[in-house]
C-alpha cells in the first residue's frame, strides 16, 4: 500500500483558505450557506412533491431530502441513481438507502448558487419519470 507522492496542496492552501474566510466573514458564510440550503430544500421538496425530512431549525448547511417512489427500491438501485446523477447529469451528492426509502443529501457552500439545485431537480425529475 504505497500512496506514491504525497499531495501537499491542502497544506499549502490552508493559509489562503483561512484568510478568505476571515476576509469574507465566517458568520456571513454560515448565514449564506444556511439560507441557500433552506431555499434549495424547499424548491426540491416542492418539485418532487415530498415533505421535509427534518424541521428547518435542524439545518446547517446540509439537508436530507426523501426521493419519492417505489418502496421496493434496493441498495443497488440507490447506487445506480447516484452513478446516473454523477455520470450523466454531473451532480455529485450522497444517495442513501435507509429502511425502505432513498434519500439525497444536498449541501450549500459559498460558491454554490440556486441554478445548481434547479439542475439537480430537473435531473431527478427526468430520472424518476423513466
Amino acid at each position: 500500500d504505497w500512496i506514491g507522492t504525497r499531495d501537499v496542496t491542502p497544506y499549502l492552501s490552508l493559509i489562503a483558505a483561512i484568510s478568505f474566510m476571515d476576509d469574507f466573514g465566517r458568520e456571513k458564510i454560515r448565514t449564506h450557506n444556511n439560507s441557500l440550503v433552506k431555499q434549495a430544500r424547499a424548491y426540491i421538496n416542492s418539485a418532487l412533491g415530498v415533505s421535509a425530512v427534518a424541521p428547518e431549525s435542524m439545518l446547517g448547511s446540509l439537508a436530507t431530502i426523501a426521493i419519492p417512489g417505489n418502496l421496493s427500491i434496493t441498495d443497488t438501485k440507490a447506487t445506480t441513481l447516484h452513478d446516473t446523477l454523477r455520470d450523466i447529469y454531473h451532480c455529485e451528492l450522497p444517495v442513501i438507502f435507509f429502511g425502505d426509502k432513498v434519500y439525497i443529501r444536498i449541501s450549500a457552500q459559498i460558491y454554490n448558487e440556486m441554478p445548481e439545485y434547479e439542475h439537480l431537480t430537473t435531473s431527478l425529475q427526468t430520472i424518476l419519470s423513466k
